[in-house]
């Protein structure tokens, strides 16, 4: 079980890497994508693996390195049962134990904790930065670009606005969300109830994720619309038949 929770973690990691990806990949079409080389083909497909790292550094790195401990179950025992209600002991988790005390009681710093928080927090700042950069690049292209015609530079600012409004979902959701939980956790500062929410956090974005795309690009917004259309025409249309069909047994 404790290995699934890591796995979790990694699912979370890998999704750090998405989100850039998906700028990257839109900058890449706003540079006419099929006339690059095979070498940077190859390039590409390199940078396209990152999702894959992120994953498995987000899934191993607290496996081995922040498991489960006697002295991080006592840390936390008396604060999940004050505030949470938990038994430590009845729960599965990983996490930073920064500031351990030696057998003499003495506080010291917790390497293992220290690379996990590095290496976990320049994934989450690399993923930002990207995002960022790319956007921004992209967006200069797109304004630069006039040999594209109207109807695919409109197209190509949908999907952009869709992914600028899709992406601020994630980092809204879970990049401030974890940051300010890792900065919680380097200063000792207990987020009681307040835990959970980056769980709820995580959990509400599959469901508001693709809502951007459907609301923004013009022909999925169109497609949906025809479909509640057709949608209330047949319930229309079966009730006016069960009228009609009452009418008639009512006449005879």
């Amino acid at each position: 079980m404790n290995f699934l929770n890591c796995i979790y973690c990694g699912c979370v990691g890998a999704s750090l890497g998405f989100y850039s990806i998906q700028f990257f990949y839109r900058y890449l079409v706003s540079n006419n994508l099929s006339s690059m080389n095979y070498s940077q083909n190859n390039k590409t497909t390199i940078i396209f693996l990152i999702p894959l790292l992120f994953g498995t550094m987000w899934t191993l790195c607290p496996y081995f390195l922040a498991p489960m401990s006697e002295a991080k179950s006592n840390y936390v025992r008396e604060d999940m049962l004050d505030q949470l209600g938990i038994d430590v002991l009845h729960t599965i988790y990983v996490g930073f134990f920064f500031y351990p005390k030696d057998r003499n009681g003495n506080r010291f710093l917790h390497i293992n904790s220290l690379i996990v928080n590095i290496l976990e927090s320049s994934s989450l700042t690399a993923s930002l930065f990207s995002i960022f950069y790319y956007g921004y690049q992209c967006y200069k292209n797109m304004n630069e670009n006039l040999a594209m015609s109207i109807s695919h530079r409109n197209l190509q600012k949908q999907l952009f606005l869709a992914l600028v409004i899709q992406t601020s979902v994630p980092i809204i959701l879970l990049h401030f969300p974890v940051a300010i939980a890792y900065i919680l956790v380097v200063l000792e500062k207990a987020l009681g109830p307040w835990s959970g929410f980056l769980t709820i956090t995580i959990a509400l974005y599959p469901a508001v994720d693709p809502l951007p795309n459907i609301l923004i690009i013009k022909s999925y917004r169109n497609a949906i619309k025809e479909f509640i259309c057709k949608f209330i025409h047949v319930g229309k249309s079966a009730q006016v038949a069960d009228v009609s069909r009452e009418v008639t047994r009512v006449t005879s």
